[in-house]
């Protein structure tokens, strides 16, 4: 007795996959399958199972095992760790034939994973995690402490972010994203440039210690002697700067008193003494700036102790002797000694 065609159903990887009989679709068609003509299947045949995607044959085998395993691997190709949703957009069919003529094809299944992939379309949805540099930007700070020719940097470094986006991709490639979210994981720090406010005194404290001598009284000979400068007591071999940048036009010895001594130019017509030194650090024609060591106290010439004297004349210089003094404590500032 001819066995009664029914519909038969089966289930790959959550999804319902019509087996049909042939008495319900037809006789196959051989050559879908790349093997010759169509032909009815003679009564008693062993059914072939024939794997359909969107309705064109793909691949037959006698068991229905291997064309599911077939299916599972291809579409296996698109799980990834980053993949949260798979969806087979393909229609898929694993139906029975009882057509003998397809008996010996099916003993190998008629296409390989790769040509199954090339038919099944397959949506997924992956998290993606992109980390990108954020700039680090560039400012200026002003800062009081230093002087307005003063300057420093401190060097910053680029940030880093990284974005979170859900990736909607048919076959492996991307066709829409949509960013999730967004976190800092490396805060950005800007380089810093502090310039000087500070506006530099036109004359500074050649040397720090204690005032001892005032412009106009001679400590040594009273009132027989003006005296032509200040004195400014400290330890021996303590530094002895220029008040102001100029040029070196006296750098000796001097017969008359001053023991040591520096004079330096400056671009305003004046110029400075730098008396009694136990050493001198520059030479006649040296450039030097404000601040600059150009001596080291001590005690040579006609002195009591251990000091500094220092003149302010005014005038180019033509000796010695010859400018005008002036009162160097009308340039300075004694809260600054």
């Amino acid at each position: 007795m001819q066995q009664k065609p029914e519909s038969l159903f089966r289930r790959v990887k959550g999804r319902t996959l019509a087996l049909v009989s042939a008495a319900v679709i037809g006789t196959l068609s051989l050559s879908a399958l790349g093997i010759g003509t169509a032909m009815a299947a003679p009564a008693g045949a062993s059914p072939v199972w024939v794997l359909s995607i969107n309705g064109q044959s793909v691949a037959a085998s006698k068991d229905e095992d291997t064309l599911t395993r077939l299916y599972e691997d291809a579409v296996d190709s698109y799980r990834t760790d980053s993949v949260s949703t798979l969806k087979v957009l393909s229609a898929v069919q694993i139906r029975s034939e009882n057509s003998a003529l397809v008996k010996d094809a099916a003993d190998t299944p008629l296409s390989s994973k790769a040509a199954v992939l090339n038919k099944l379309a397959v949506q997924t949805i992956s998290t993606v995690n992109e980390i990108t540099e954020i700039p680090c930007g560039s400012v200026t700070v002003e800062d009081d402490s230093l002087y307005t020719d003063e300057s420093y940097t401190v060097e910053g470094h680029a940030g880093e972010q990284t974005t979170t986006y859900d990736v909607i991709s048919v076959n492996g490639v991307e066709k829409l994203r949509k960013q999730t979210g967004s976190t800092t994981t490396v805060e950005a720090q800007d380089t810093v440039t502090y310039v000087g406010t500070k506006e530099r005194a036109e004359y500074i404290w050649p040397a720090h210690g204690n005032y001892t001598g005032s412009y106009g009284i001679d400590t040594i000979n009273g009132a027989h002697r003006k005296h032509a400068g200040i004195d400014i007591a400290g330890a021996a071999g303590a530094d002895i700067c220029a008040a102001r940048a100029g040029t070196v036009v006296y750098a000796g010895w001097d017969n008359g008193g001053y023991g040591n001594l520096v004079v330096v130019e400056h671009d305003n017509g004046t110029h400075t003494y730098y008396a009694h030194n136990s050493a001198i650090c520059v030479s006649v024609g040296n450039t030097v700036e404000q601040g600059e060591k150009i001596a080291e106290m001590g005690a040579t010439g006609r002195v009591t102790g251990v000091h500094c004297h220092f003149e302010l004349r005014l005038g180019n210089f033509n000796g010695l002797y010859v400018a005008a003094t002036s009162d160097p404590m009308e340039y300075l500032e004694l809260s600054e000694l």
